[in-house]
C-alpha cells in the first residue's frame, strides 16, 4: 500500500478517473450522476446491483476505486484498513473531492445534480468529508481545494457505514448540510447500530435532513454476493430493497420524474 504525495486536485482526479467504472445511460447526456464509494473489501462489490439500478433510470453511476492507485491489495484491506490501523475516511476523503472535480470536465454529466453513495468505509469517508470540508486538503494531501470544495455535492447516501471511533460525525457534526439517507442493518456484528443511531441523532438536532432505513434482519455486506462470513450474509431481498430506495432517494433530491 502507498501513499499518496501532496499534490493538486487536477493530479489525484488523474490519478483515480483511469480506474473509474463509469455506468452511463444511453444517449449524451447531460445526466445526473451518484459517485460510489467501496467499503474496505472488494473495490467494485457490491455496487454493481446499485450503478445498474440507476443507470436504468437514466441516472448515471461512478464507481470510485480507492484501491488500485495505491497498490492496495485485499490481504492488506483486510489486516490494515477493516482494522483501522491506516487509511481512515478522513484520508481517503480526498477521492470524494478529486471525483466532483473529474465531473466538472464531463460535458456528459449534469453539474447540477451531482450525488455520493457509500459503503462502510466508503460511508465513512463521505461523512469525514461532510464534517471535516475545511480540512480535506491537510487530511487527503491536496494543495488547492479551497475550503467548500463539496458545493456541488447535493445529497449523501450511506450504506452501514463505520462511525465508531475515528469517525469525526458523532463528535462533531458536518459542517455541510446536505440530505442524507442512511441504510442500516439490524444484525449488523461490524458497525453495530448504537454509534450509527446516534450520530443520526446529532446530525438531526444540527438541523440536517437525514433520513434512515432500518433493516432488522440485515447483517453487514447484506448486499454482497459471495460472503461466506458468518456474520455477513447475504440478502437478495434487502439488495433489492437498498436499490430502489437509492433509486427513489436520488430521484427525489434530483427532481428527477420517477
Amino acid at each position: 500500500m502507498k501513499k499518496f504525495p501532496v499534490e493538486t486536485v487536477d493530479e489525484r482526479a488523474t490519478r483515480l478517473s483511469q480506474n473509474f467504472e463509469i455506468y452511463r445511460p444511453e444517449g449524451n447526456g447531460p445526466f445526473a450522476v451518484v459517485f460510489m464509494f467501496h467499503g474496505c473489501g472488494r473495490p467494485t462489490s457490491p455496487m454493481v446491483a446499485y450503478a445498474e439500478t440507476l443507470q436504468k433510470a437514466g441516472i448515471a453511476a461512478v464507481l470510485v476505486d480507492s484501491y488500485t492507485p495505491r497498490d492496495v491489495n485485499l490481504v492488506e484491506a483486510g489486516t490494515l484498513i477493516c482494522t483501522g490501523l491506516k487509511f481512515h475516511g478522513k484520508e481517503r476523503s480526498g477521492d470524494v473531492v478529486a471525483a466532483l472535480h473529474w465531473a466538472g470536465s464531463q460535458d456528459w454529466i449534469n453539474k447540477e445534480k451531482i450525488g455520493a453513495a457509500g459503503w462502510s468505509h466508503g460511508g465513512w469517508t463521505i461523512m469525514d468529508a461532510l464534517s471535516q470540508e475545511d480540512k480535506i486538503g491537510t487530511n487527503a494531501y491536496l494543495n488547492d481545494i479551497g475550503k467548500t470544495p463539496l458545493e456541488n455535492l447535493k445529497f449523501a447516501f450511506m450504506v452501514y457505514p463505520w462511525c465508531g471511533a475515528g469517525s469525526y460525525s458523532f463528535a462533531y457534526g458536518w459542517r455541510r448540510h446536505i440530505p442524507a439517507h442512511m441504510i442500516i442493518g439490524g444484525r449488523d456484528m461490524v458497525v453495530g447500530d448504537f454509534f450509527l443511531n446516534k450520530t443520526v441523532e446529532r446530525l438531526r438536532r444540527d438541523g440536517v435532513d437525514i433520513e434512515t432505513t432500518f433493516f432488522e434482519n440485515a447483517t453487514h455486506s447484506f448486499d454482497e454476493q459471495g460472503t461466506f462470513h458468518p456474520a455477513q450474509r447475504y440478502s437478495r431481498k434487502y439488495t433489492s430493497m437498498a436499490c430502489d430506495i437509492l433509486l427513489d432517494f436520488a430521484q427525489r433530491k434530483f427532481g428527477l420524474q420517477s
